[in-house]
């Protein structure tokens, strides 16, 4: 009778195990479902042995075993000594401990199985309970005893720390002018008080887009400087929508307006400015810092600058050029050369020949700023055919895409040459 019992049982595990492993196909891993099926095919073999076991020990090393299994088909009930196992949408499973009021544990794992030894590891070793707790204890204390730091603080931080030792004077007193006109209205906000709403308020209020954009550049940077030093958590900038700029173009001059502009300027009293930015490219800084031995037989060497506060110092890009001498300034260069240390434009400030140029402006009745003359000199070398790489290096660009960005103008002239060049490739007329 025992024995028919017996078989019919494990028919019964059988078929369960069977049903099983159909479930765990559809839902779960082969590899899990047939664990299973290992499992529920060895209870009631073991079961068996220990109701006829010889011995006392033999029992107890049966029921032992017996326990383990216990232990596994409980795992697949999906919980711990009351932690529950979880599937993550991602596909990994975790169960969360709790430690403490308010303080939690993740444990994590690529499948169940991994995930429960690791949860049963941690629960069935109070002294590691102990110590993630305190783990856990120690790092909220060191979060509530970091130094909070408002907008105003930061800023010094950050000026001091990421900015000075890589920026030039000029880039500095810059941004002291952007936080002094407009981030300085919410300097005594604390950073993790800042919210996203708040910045784009703040944005809003300032009126020239320019300066809006320069704001959040520099207020953009100061965040996330404070978030990869882990000085704040969370970056309110990810809600922040980027103000819209778009940069005025600089327009060049046409070869009509070039022509008639040299012939007021070139018996101005800055003429010697003017050339050098129209035929040789330099910048206005550059042209007022120029010297007399600078100007060698064939070339021209661009070492130093004027800067916004009138004094004497590097480039912008802090590199030193030659720019070859072209046929347009060759009679000047002739003239302005010796071996003399003094500046060509004695006393030179940043508002020199400002007024001046406006004036032949006028007289010409034409628009264009002072800064136009250096991109009507790239303008001219685009129209000769000259490759911008070679512009970039006269010009002192860093980066080549700055040249074809900003500096060179497509006229309408200078469409209507490109027109022309491209019609002479071809010489079937489609009307014969």
């Amino acid at each position: 009778m025992e024995k028919v019992v017996r078989d019919q049982l494990e028919k019964i595990y059988e078929m369960l195990a069977n049903l099983l492993v159909q479930s765990d196909l559809r839902d779960h891993s082969a590899a899990e479902a047939r664990r299973k099926f290992t499992l529920v095919k060895e209870k009631p073999r073991l079961d068996a042995e220990t109701a006829t076991a010889p011995t006392r020990g033999k029992r107890l090393e049966l029921a032992s075993r017996r326990a383990a299994f216990d232990d596994k088909e409980n795992a697949m009930n999906k919980q711990y000594k009351g932690v529950k196992i979880r599937r993550r949408n991602d596909g990994r499973w975790y169960a969360r401990i709790k430690l403490k009021k308010r303080m939690y544990h993740d444990v994590y794992g690529r499948t169940y199985v991994e995930c429960y030894e690791r949860l049963k590891a941690i629960l069935d070793k109070p002294r590691t309970l102990k110590a993630l707790s305190k783990s856990k204890e120690e790092k909220q204390a060191s979060a509530s005893s970091q130094v909070r730091y408002t907008v105003e603080q930061w800023y010094d931080y950050w000026l001091k720390t990421y900015k000075k030792p890589t920026c030039k004077p000029s880039t500095i007193r810059f941004i002291e002018n952007v936080y002094r006109h407009h981030i300085a209205k919410i300097a005594s906000i604390y950073l993790d008080e800042l919210t996203a709403v708040r910045i784009q308020e703040l944005f809003a209020g300032i009126g020239s887009e320019c300066m809006r954009r320069k704001a959040y550049i520099n207020l953009k940077d100061m965040i996330h400087k404070a978030v990869i030093s882990e000085t704040i958590a969370k970056d309110p900038f990810g809600a922040v929508i980027a103000p819209k700029y778009k940069p005025q173009e600089q327009l060049a001059l046409e070869p009509e307006e070039q022509q008639a502009f040299w012939a007021i300027a070139k018996d101005a009293e800055y003429s010697v400015i003017y050339a050098l930015m129209l035929f040789q490219g330099l910048r206005t800084g550059e042209a007022k810092a120029l010297r007399h031995c600078d100007i060698k037989q064939d070339y021209i060497v661009v070492r130093t600058a004027l800067d916004d506060r009138n004094e004497i110092g590097t480039t912008k890009t802090g590199t030193i050029r030659k720019v070859p001498i072209f046929a347009p300034f060759r009679d000047l260069a002739d003239r302005l050369r010796s071996t003399s240390t003094a500046m060509l434009i004695p006393r030179a400030n940043k508002h020199t020949a400002n007024d001046e140029y406006r004036e032949i402006m006028q007289r010409l009745g034409i628009e264009y700023n002072m800064y136009a003359l250096r991109h009507t000199f790239a303008t001219n070398c685009a129209r000769a055919g000259i490759v911008s790489k070679q512009v970039a290096l006269w010009m002192g660009h860093a980066d080549i895409s700055t040249t074809l960005k900003y500096y060179t103008n497509i006229s309408t002239s200078f469409e209507a040459s490109n027109v022309k060049r491209f019609d002479t490739n071809f010489d079937i007329n489609p009307t014969t």
